[in-house]
């Protein structure tokens, strides 16, 4: 469905169809631009046209193992084992594309072509040089450790391609229910969009963002040495 003012980020469809774009994930972070601006005391009017400008900036792409459990309805779509369904809905449509099984860093590497393919009616205009949020989204039914997996490929895979990550959201934020999967969501930002994305609030589910920038820092580390053993003083040789 559409969120926020007939807000739709879907990058899924490479031809726009006649109910337009779908509302994913995408909309948390509207939600959060419209509550900053509201808080700065802009009017309602000069809120939805900013809003409408910013989601032209943002996509997002979902991929999944399998449907979720509506209740009361059987699956709206079946896997084999070996496959993936891109580009699905949160309510447990099917998507664009199957494709079979493969690395984290394959199936990142293709939902980003997918997203930023401009012969795509609904690709977010990234490309090298620009400076985005990242959000990546658990649809409900992963771990924290796979959503760090899928974010460390995320984050390799955009600075490959000249990105910066400005900010980078990594957890549960728009879920459908148990589905085992992970949406991925860009949204082009400047220093004054920036800033509404790292305005305080209070609302209890907006994750505690360090406002600095994922690219450029370091984000491994040496392990230490062991250290070593001190000499037993009371050991003998022969």
């Amino acid at each position: 469905g559409k969120g926020l003012g007939g807000i739709g980020d879907d990058s899924a469809f490479t031809v726009l169809k006649k109910a337009g774009r779908r509302g994913l994930c995408g909309t948390v972070l509207i939600h959060k631009v419209a509550g900053a601006l509201a808080e700065a005391g802009v009017g309602l009017e000069e809120i939805a046209k900013q809003v409408n400008v910013v989601t032209k900036a943002m996509g997002t792409l979902g991929v999944s193992l399998s449907s979720c459990s509506v209740p009361g309805s059987k699956p709206t779509f079946e896997l084999s084992a070996d496959e993936v369904e891109l580009g699905l809905g949160i309510h447990g449509e099917a998507g664009v594309r199957r494709i079979k099984m493969a690395t984290a860093d394959e199936i990142v590497k293709l939902m980003l072509d997918h997203m930023t393919n401009t012969t795509n009616a609904s690709h977010v205009p990234v490309q090298p040089g620009s400076s985005v949020v990242m959000m990546v989204n658990n649809l409900g039914g992963l771990s924290f450790l796979e959503l760090g997996i899928i974010a460390d490929a995320t984050v390799r895979s955009l600075e490959g391609r000249g990105v910066k990550i400005a900010r980078a959201l990594v957890g549960t934020f728009m879920s459908a229910l148990e589905m085992p999967g992970i949406s991925l969501t860009l949204l082009l930002v400047d220093e004054p969009l920036l800033k509404l994305i790292d305005a305080e609030t209070t609302a209890a589910a907006w994750p505690n963002v360090a406002a600095v920038s994922i690219t450029g820092r370091k984000r491994s580390r040496v392990a230490p040495a062991e250290p070593q053993e001190a000499p037993d003083s009371t050991k003998t040789f022969p």
